[in-house]
């Protein structure tokens, strides 16, 4: 969650997500191709069942997230599966309800692990942001309401795996090679981008942005970051802009 983080994982529609105090790069989609560079990686637990607060690294294990999908059977992503209200298009949809959006740039905290958005919400971050960023961030991150309520979360959970939670749903974006991944909704039910039956037009979907992904993307020259989620009820979705 490409995992942009390219989720976000690989080159699919991935989350910037990402790993607690590491730095690194996400992209296009979820980065979840990438290898695990985070310093407590061996300090991490698995995550319980319920989701709970030992899923991450030092500081986003804190943070409190839905219970966490067990995978079921793959099923493929038909052309019909990505038109409909599928369950990323619920979790995106809770989670641009409560999101900053494309906001003006919210600026930088001096550490460069957050930043406060114009209405009070925040982006955060487990780890230090580069300055200037590289292109891509791998860190966990989230994003909360004024009053401190959980908005988005992203964690990775291990070599091309993401966990990306509203308030309410988690879903697992998880790869499989560079270039196909599987999500796995609240309910279980799994869902893979290769195989017998997927849409025959999923590369076009995928570049008009209409599969699953989540990207934490970062521009040098101007020094800002900017997460979008793709396959939302709109396609793409800005959530939130930091920046210098």
């Amino acid at each position: 969650m490409r995992l942009s983080y390219f989720f976000g994982f690989v080159l699919f529609g991935s989350f910037a997500v990402g790993a607690d105090d590491h730095g690194g790069g996400s992209g296009g989609n979820l980065s979840v191709n990438m290898p695990d560079t985070r310093a407590d990686a061996s300090a991490e637990g698995g995550g319980g069942p319920d989701g709970g607060p030992d899923i991450g690294g030092p500081v986003s294990r804190q943070w409190p997230t839905p219970p966490l999908p067990v995978p079921g059977p793959a099923e493929p992503m038909t052309c019909a599966w990505l038109d409909g209200d599928n369950c990323w298009k619920r979790v995106a949809a809770e989670i641009e309800a409560c999101a900053p959006g494309a906001t003006a740039l919210a600026p930088f905290s001096d550490d460069r692990r957050s930043c406060t958005h114009p209405d009070g919400s925040r982006t955060e971050f487990a780890g230090p942001i580069d300055s200037p960023p590289s292109n891509f961030q791998i860190v966990d991150n989230r994003i909360v309401g004024a009053d401190g309520s959980p908005c988005m979360t992203g964690k990775i959970l291990g070599i091309g795996k993401v966990l990306i939670s509203s308030a309410t749903e988690s879903v697992i974006f998880e790869s499989d090679s560079l270039l196909t991944y599987k999500l796995t909704c609240s309910d279980g039910k799994t869902y893979a981008s290769s195989g017998p039956g997927v849409c025959p037009q999923f590369g076009a979907y995928y570049l008009g942005g209409k599969t699953p992904g989540s990207d934490l993307t970062c521009d040098p020259s101007a020094g800002s970051c900017t997460h979008e989620l793709k396959g939302t009820p709109k396609g793409r979705a800005v959530i939130s802009r930091c920046g210098p």
